[in-house]
């Protein structure tokens, strides 16, 4: 289970102003929004789920599936009577089996009350620029644990929601850099935005230990227009371009991660049919590890703390031939 921690007022003002520049608050259901929160309950298995925003006071929904017991003309809920508090502020997924039996969680009302919400899991929605300005949150009356692929699923819809908000917006103001564990740089030109999404698309898949690497990283991509998936270490990143059999064009990888790390990855690869571009992304490049990677085949090295033109610019000079 995620912990949660407490940002401070200046990361909650600057938070607060990323939200504003989506100008997504009290606006109408809309469709997209709503097809994404029905695709994270069915996938998930869950009766209930929300896409949700968190302003400074209030989690307000922008999509909802399934009615909220006792009130399915419900918007919004004070934000300390929310578990998204908790999971938008979390170092990764939120999954509550049973809420009543969590000392944090069972004196809210949608938990206490009769008929009320049992099982809870949370994905961050996390901007380019690293703010997590919300979830998509899933939630049951029954007890419940998902399974890796149903957490999976759930961050998967979540950088796909960030997509389109991102594509929303990508005619106000140019989108802020990146910058993952470091001050912000310089900023870049915007990214372009993402066409249609059902149109065809190249998949571009995202390998890193930290979930908010993962789902920044993500949503600079899907800005460009192409399907991501996210794996934490090397094994899972092989399983899913098995299981994608082929549609894996590009993979773009941190060097140190558990059970498996880039170099290994990448030996891997080297010995499948289809072998998918490949990235690497590093805080430290030295002359060995680079070394090793280009003798595995790794033409692309992204440091640490990267801005969304580093990200932008890897997988246009790595895809462009394929498109």
């Amino acid at each position: 289970m995620a912990s949660s921690t407490t940002p401070d007022s200046a990361n909650e003002q600057a938070r607060l102003e990323a939200l504003r520049r989506y100008a997504i608050l009290d606006t109408p259901p809309e469709r997209e929004f709503d097809d994404l929160a029905a695709r994270a309950a069915r996938d998930c298995g869950y009766s209930t789920a929300f896409i949700t925003l968190m302003s400074q006071d209030r989690c307000w929904f922008k999509a909802v599936v399934g009615a909220p017991p006792a009130n399915p003309q419900v918007r919004e809920i004070p934000r300390e009577e929310s578990l998204c508090n908790h999971a938008f502020r979390s170092s990764g997924i939120l999954v509550v089996p049973d809420a009543r039996a969590d000392v944090r969680f069972r004196h809210l009302p949608i938990i206490a009350r009769p008929g009320g919400y049992r099982a809870y899991a949370g994905a961050q929605l996390i901007t380019p620029d690293g703010h997590s300005i919300g979830t998509v949150c899933v939630l049951d009356t029954a007890p419940r644990t998902p399974t890796p692929r149903q957490v999976d699923a759930l961050r998967v819809i979540a950088t796909r929601v960030m997509a389109l908000l991102e594509s929303r917006q990508s005619d106000l103001a140019p989108a802020p850099p990146v910058s993952v564990g470091a001050p912000r740089a310089t900023a870049v030109p915007p990214v372009p935005s993402a066409p249609p999404f059902d149109s065809p698309r190249a998949i571009v898949l995202i390998v890193d230990d930290e979930d908010l690497v993962r789902g920044v990283t993500a949503a600079i991509v899907a800005r460009l227009g192409y399907e991501t998936r996210l794996a934490a270490n090397g094994q899972e990143a092989l399983d899913r371009i098995a299981a994608l059999d082929g549609r894996v064009r590009l993979v773009i990888t941190d060097v140190n991660m558990p059970l498996m790390d880039e170099l290994e990855l990448a030996r891997v690869l080297r010995r499948q049919p289809n072998v998918p571009a490949i990235a690497a992304m590093s805080g430290r490049f030295t002359p060995e590890i680079r070394r090793q990677l280009q003798d595995e085949g790794v033409t692309h090295f992204i440091a640490k703390p990267f801005g969304s033109e580093e990200i932008a610019n890897a997988v246009r000079a790595l895809l462009a031939p394929a498109r």
